[in-house]
């Protein structure tokens, strides 16, 4: 039944008797609603009080043995005065909404402690409204131009009370319409068990989802949440973890190549960590501890969700995390990782830093830094989490004016989910603007924010700008000299310092929201931030929406602004429809004790990750779909990441020991064209590119250029057998869309006399088929004379094992469709071969003297099973290796179907599955329109004179992704008889330039 939270608080006092009473619901149906549809599937909203009464009096009569109570009258305003005054109109409208505020010219004003007068505004803007509350929670949550941006999110505390309290108005007839949802997803179709894995093993653990993970997933609900849950660990899921803690937080900054000063041990740094200089000497050192404070904060969150520690520690942990390097100048005591690999962490403690005081004394040592003399001891330093990490205090620095204020900022934006800057109009009033009497502590236009975000930057009152803790001479706070002792730099204002202050007087005191920083928590005041914050119901939804993105490759939605957009009315539904889903996974995140993986997979399992595709009956809702699931374009590091999963290597990737890179090697996509590609840097590009631009449709095009030789060569190459290869594992580099069989053996080395049979066995329709005969192997030395060459005496043909005809090699010439290898020249490999027989010269085989082939017709009158016995044998070159030859029987016209041409599109068909994803059946015309394009591929390069290899020097290149040694070459390496490794070049070329491999 479609109920709202309005209807239920009116009639739920009746359902045990409405079972009893259908026929009465029904009547009353067609008196007050104009139809026999029973009222329960009505709006509540549509009855009044004098029918709800005559409603229960019919009730009342119909037989029940319990008197139904009737719904408390006062209801709405008993919970305004208990909820909605103290929690939301006072402590967030009345910043704005206020005569003289910023809002007073709005329909929605308020008066401080007046509960009658500010039920009654609420209750009027209703009923101007007259959309059953949607407007107003709308504005809240940002929407509807609304100046004061966001105030509440869905989900949170605030935003249920108020809701609820509009569900109670509505219920008492003030302001019409029905609050409920629609289905947002009734015309959208999600990813099956098998897919959704697929997506999720790819970006949470850069990988292909095993065997036996996708049998667990294909099990049912619960088997898939535990195939999800189980991607995450292992080196992909920590990488996940610090590449979408780094979107957001971006102090990775200081990776790539922005100076930091609380790392830098010969400079700032070096003064307030005396263990400084036992790296002085040692070799790199330097880079592995910027590399340990560096990614500290990252490597932290990371620690915290893998080990299941309540996200909450995320600010609340009362330690940081080292690398070998920092846990020996924080003294730690810590046995973490080696001097050799900076790249692993440890819980740890900050006990290496000092103050200056009169007990501090040092020297300056040139070239290295300072060395620290004396000093009065190590501080004990008050670990909140991420909070009063040396890295998250640096890349957020303060200034004297500032005062912390960028640190709340980004604090309320991160783990409140709340956009101070979004979150109330700047006012152009040039009277406001001009005002210098302490205007962000007095002045409406900037208290409107200021009175939110200066207590939360008073928290952070220990940290100087740089992110020293208590960096001023004496060591007991981090006020600027300008406002403890103004005299000092001629300015006539007189000071406000007193003794023992950590914080400006001239500004608020440290808190949050109305809740102050108590006396006894100064010295950890971060600590007691960090505490108020994780029991905020807004901590749970602004988890969500920091890793919205990197699971779902775009921001979360905001709310629309402009209600004349054409697009306005699409763009709120998916805004309200994902705020509610937001709620729904933040509610589960905080009954599941803040485990952020059981959060993931949550997010993982909604309709948000695992929408496809909508249904022609959504042709109309584009705007409102455009965020959904699939076709999120893969990063730089997650496209780096599938590419080593699928085909085996990265992008040109070499190995790199230099102590400050955080990867321990380099790729072209992750670093030369990181950028190019819709990376970031976290300096001066922050956000990401999620959709595909021309410039990254070149490099995505560069990088298909550079892999699909090598790793269709290599793949052939590397692995004798299918099964052993990672990508043709149907195929094999002879079979072609003619080949009905092939078969590839080493001859027998020798003379004449000494030549041998090898059969081909195969089931053949009537009509024209080719034989060819291929030799891989040619050796020549000119100094001696050695030669291996491959000679063909010939070729016998059985039908239901009778000879049906001979074709002798001497004659192979003068065969119908005779074909030979042609050189670049013009000239031919291969002619007739004579030897000495009885003191005659007599032609005898067929001489393949160069690496080639011979072929020639052969019709087949009748279908039946045939044998191709093929005799001959091969010189010696002197190194023991025999000649090969691979001998293969086809079709000669390309539109039959062969077992090459059906083999060939499994092949492709397998490839679809394994590069995009996508099942589809043999006969897609998919499938049939790559297969045309290898066949196209594979008929022009044909018509190439010397196409005897899988590329042509010095006009044609393959790059591959390892090195490639002497007997790489020497073993055949890119030799192509068939045209086949270039053929499917092209269509490996395809896949990795196609929109599906490129995006999840």
């Amino acid at each position: 039944m479609k109920i709202t939270q309005s209807a239920r608080t009116v009639i739920s006092w009746s359902a045990d008797i409405a079972s009893q009473a259908l026929s009465a619901l029904t009547l009353l149906s067609v008196l007050f609603v104009g139809t026999s549809t029973p009222i329960a599937e009505a709006s509540a909203t549509q009855l009044t009080r004098e029918q709800i009464a005559i409603i229960y009096m019919l009730l009342r009569d119909s037989g029940s043995s319990e008197e139904p109570s009737l719904p408390n009258p006062n209801a709405a305003a008993d919970y305004y005065a208990s909820t909605v005054q103290t929690q939301v109109v006072e402590a967030i409208c009345l910043g704005c909404h206020v005569m003289n505020g910023f809002a007073s010219s709005s329909d929605l004003v308020f008066s401080s402690g007046a509960e009658d007068e500010n039920l009654e505004a609420i209750r009027s803007y209703l009923r101007l409204r007259n959309d059953g509350g949607e407007t107003l929670l709308t504005k809240v949550t940002g929407g509807l131009s609304h100046g004061g941006g966001v105030q509440l999110s869905v989900g949170s505390d605030g935003y249920e009370a108020l809701a609820e309290l509009v569900s109670l108005l509505v219920a008492e007839g003030d302001g019409s319409g029905s609050t409920s949802e629609d289905l947002f997803f009734k015309e959208v179709l999600l990813t099956d068990a098998k897919e959704t894995l697929r997506r999720a093993a790819l970006i949470l653990a850069g990988r292909l989802p095993l065997e036996s993970e996708l049998t667990l997933a294909q099990s049912g609900e619960e088997g898939l949440r535990s195939a999800v849950l189980g991607l995450m660990q292992g080196e992909g899921f920590h990488d996940f973890l610090i590449r979408g803690a780094n979107d957001r937080l971006h102090t990775d900054a200081f990776v790539n190549g922005s100076f930091s000063e609380v790392s830098d041990l010969n400079g700032l740094a070096g003064d307030r960590y005396p263990m400084g200089e036992t790296l002085w000497e040692l070799e790199g050192a330097i880079w592995g501890y910027r590399t340990g404070i560096a990614r500290a904060p990252l490597e932290l969150i990371a620690h915290v969700i893998e080990n299941d520690r309540p996200y909450s520690e995320v600010l609340t942990a009362d330690y940081t995390m080292v690398n070998w390097f920092t846990s020996q100048v924080f003294r730690s005591d810590v046995e973490v990782g080696s001097f050799d690999d900076p790249k692993i962490f440890a819980p740890g403690q900050n006990r290496g830093s000092v103050a200056y005081d009169d007990q501090y004394f040092s020297e300056s040592v040139p070239g290295f830094g300072t060395r620290v003399l004396e000093h009065s001891g190590f501080i004990d330093y008050p670990h909140a989490g991420v909070l009063n990490d040396l890295t998250w205090l640096h890349r957020y620095p303060t200034t004297e004016t500032n005062r912390n204020r960028a640190r709340a900022r980004w604090t309320f934006y991160h783990f409140l989910g709340i956009d101070i800057e979004t979150s109330a109009p700047r006012t152009t009033d040039p009277v406001a603007l001009a005002d210098t009497d302490n205007p962000t502590l007095k002045n409406p236009a900037c208290t409107v924010c200021h009175d939110r975000l200066d207590p939360v930057a008073g928290a952070y009152q220990n940290y100087g700008n740089e992110g020293f803790y208590r960096d001023k001479w004496g060591g007991l706070d981090s006020l600027p000299d300008t406002y403890k002792y103004p005299e000092w730099f001629d300015i006539a204002e007189p000071t406000l310092y007193r003794e023992g202050d950590t914080w400006f007087r001239d500004m608020k005191p440290p808190g949050i929201d109305n809740a102050v920083q108590p006396s006894d928590r100064v010295d950890d005041s971060l600590s007691w931030l960090a505490e108020q914050m994780v029991n905020d119901s807004r901590f749970a939804i602004a988890a969500v929406k920091f890793w919205w993105p990197a699971l779902m490759g775009a921001e979360a939605l905001i709310a629309p602004e402009v209600e004349t957009d054409a697009d306005y009315q699409a763009r709120r539904n998916a805004f309200r429809a994902q705020e509610l889903q937001i709620s729904t996974l933040a509610s589960r995140f905080r009954s599941n004790n803040l485990n952020a993986r059981e959060l993931m997979t949550d997010m993982i399992l909604s309709p948000w990750f695992r929408a496809k595709a909508a249904t022609p009956e959504a042709s109309d809702r584009s705007v409102e779909l455009a965020d959904l699931g699939v076709d999120r374009l893969l990063t730089p590091e997650e496209l780096d990441a599938k590419n080593e999963a699928i085909l085996g290597y990265k992008w040109d990737k070499w190995e790199d020991d230099w102590l400050g890179n955080v990867k321990g090697f380099y790729t072209a996509l992750h670093d030369r064209f990181r950028l190019y590609y819709g990376g970031i840097d976290s300096i001066g590009i922050k956000e990401r590119g999620r959709q595909l631009t021309p410039l990254m449709a070149n490099v995505a095009e560069r990088q298909a250029l550079s892999l699909a030789c090598g790793v269709t060569a290599l793949d052939f190459h590397d692995n004798e057998k299918l099964s052993d290869r990672r990508l043709f594992n149907m195929v094999e580099a002879s079979t072609t869309p003619l080949s009905e069989k092939a078969l590839s053996v080493d001859v027998t080395t020798g003379a004449y006399l000494d030549r041998g049979a090898h059969e081909i066995d195969l089931p053949l329709s009537a009509g024209t088929k080719e034989l060819r005969i291929r030799f891989n192997n040619d050796a020549y030395d000119e100094g001696s004379g050695n030669d291996r060459n491959l000679y063909v005496d010939a070729v016998e043909i059985y039908r239901d094992n009778q000879l049906v005809t001979v074709i002798e090699g001497e004659d192979f010439q003068n065969t119908t469709g005779f074909s030979q290898t042609i050189y670049g020249d013009g000239t031919a490999m291969g002619g007739v071969e004579y030897v000495d027989l009885d003191g005659s010269w007599t032609p005898v085989a067929w001489n393949l003297w160069g690496t080639g082939y011979v072929s020639f017709n052969v019709n087949v009158a009748t279908a039946g099973d045939y044998r191709f016995r093929i005799i001959a044998w091969g010189s010696d070159y002197g190194d023991g290796i025999p000649a090969n030859m691979t001998a293969t029987v086809g079709a000669t016209n390309v539109a039959d179907q062969t077992v090459g041409s059906e083999a060939i599109k499994a092949q492709i068909q397998h490839f679809h599955q394994l590069m995009l994803g996508e099942t589809v059946s043999r006969s897609d015309p998919e499938v049939e329109a790559v297969y045309q394009l290898l066949l196209e591929t594979w008929q022009e390069r044909k018509t190439h004179t010397d196409n005897s290899h899988a590329w042509s020097s010095p006009s044609e290149e393959c790059l591959f992704p390892r090195d490639i040694n002497q007997s790489d070459w020497e073993s055949g390496l890119g030799l192509d008889p068939q045209q086949m490794i270039y053929a499917w070049t092209s269509v490996m070329h395809y896949y990795l330039t196609h929109f599906d491999y490129l995006h999840e």
